[in-house]
């Protein structure tokens, strides 16, 4: 019987090493998905910032001449 080692103890070493491939992938694509955000996030505030602009009304009824 080889190294004593059963099917289900193979089996389990396999999960256990799966379970950690897969933590591993979504940590990497969590910090991946966060970086996208805050970069878009920034990108996005820029933007505004240069959209941003104040207005003015600068029609006073009081200035209106009343013959062309």
């Amino acid at each position: 019987m080889g190294m004593g080692f059963s099917l289900a103890g193979s089996h389990l070493i396999f999960f256990v090493a799966s379970v950690i491939v897969a933590g591993v992938v979504a940590g990497a694509f969590t910090a991946v998905t966060l970086n996208i955000s805050g970069s878009l996030n920034e990108k996005c505030n820029r933007v505004k910032e240069k959209l941003d602009t104040d207005f003015e009304i600068i029609n006073d009824p009081e200035k209106i001449p009343l013959s062309g």
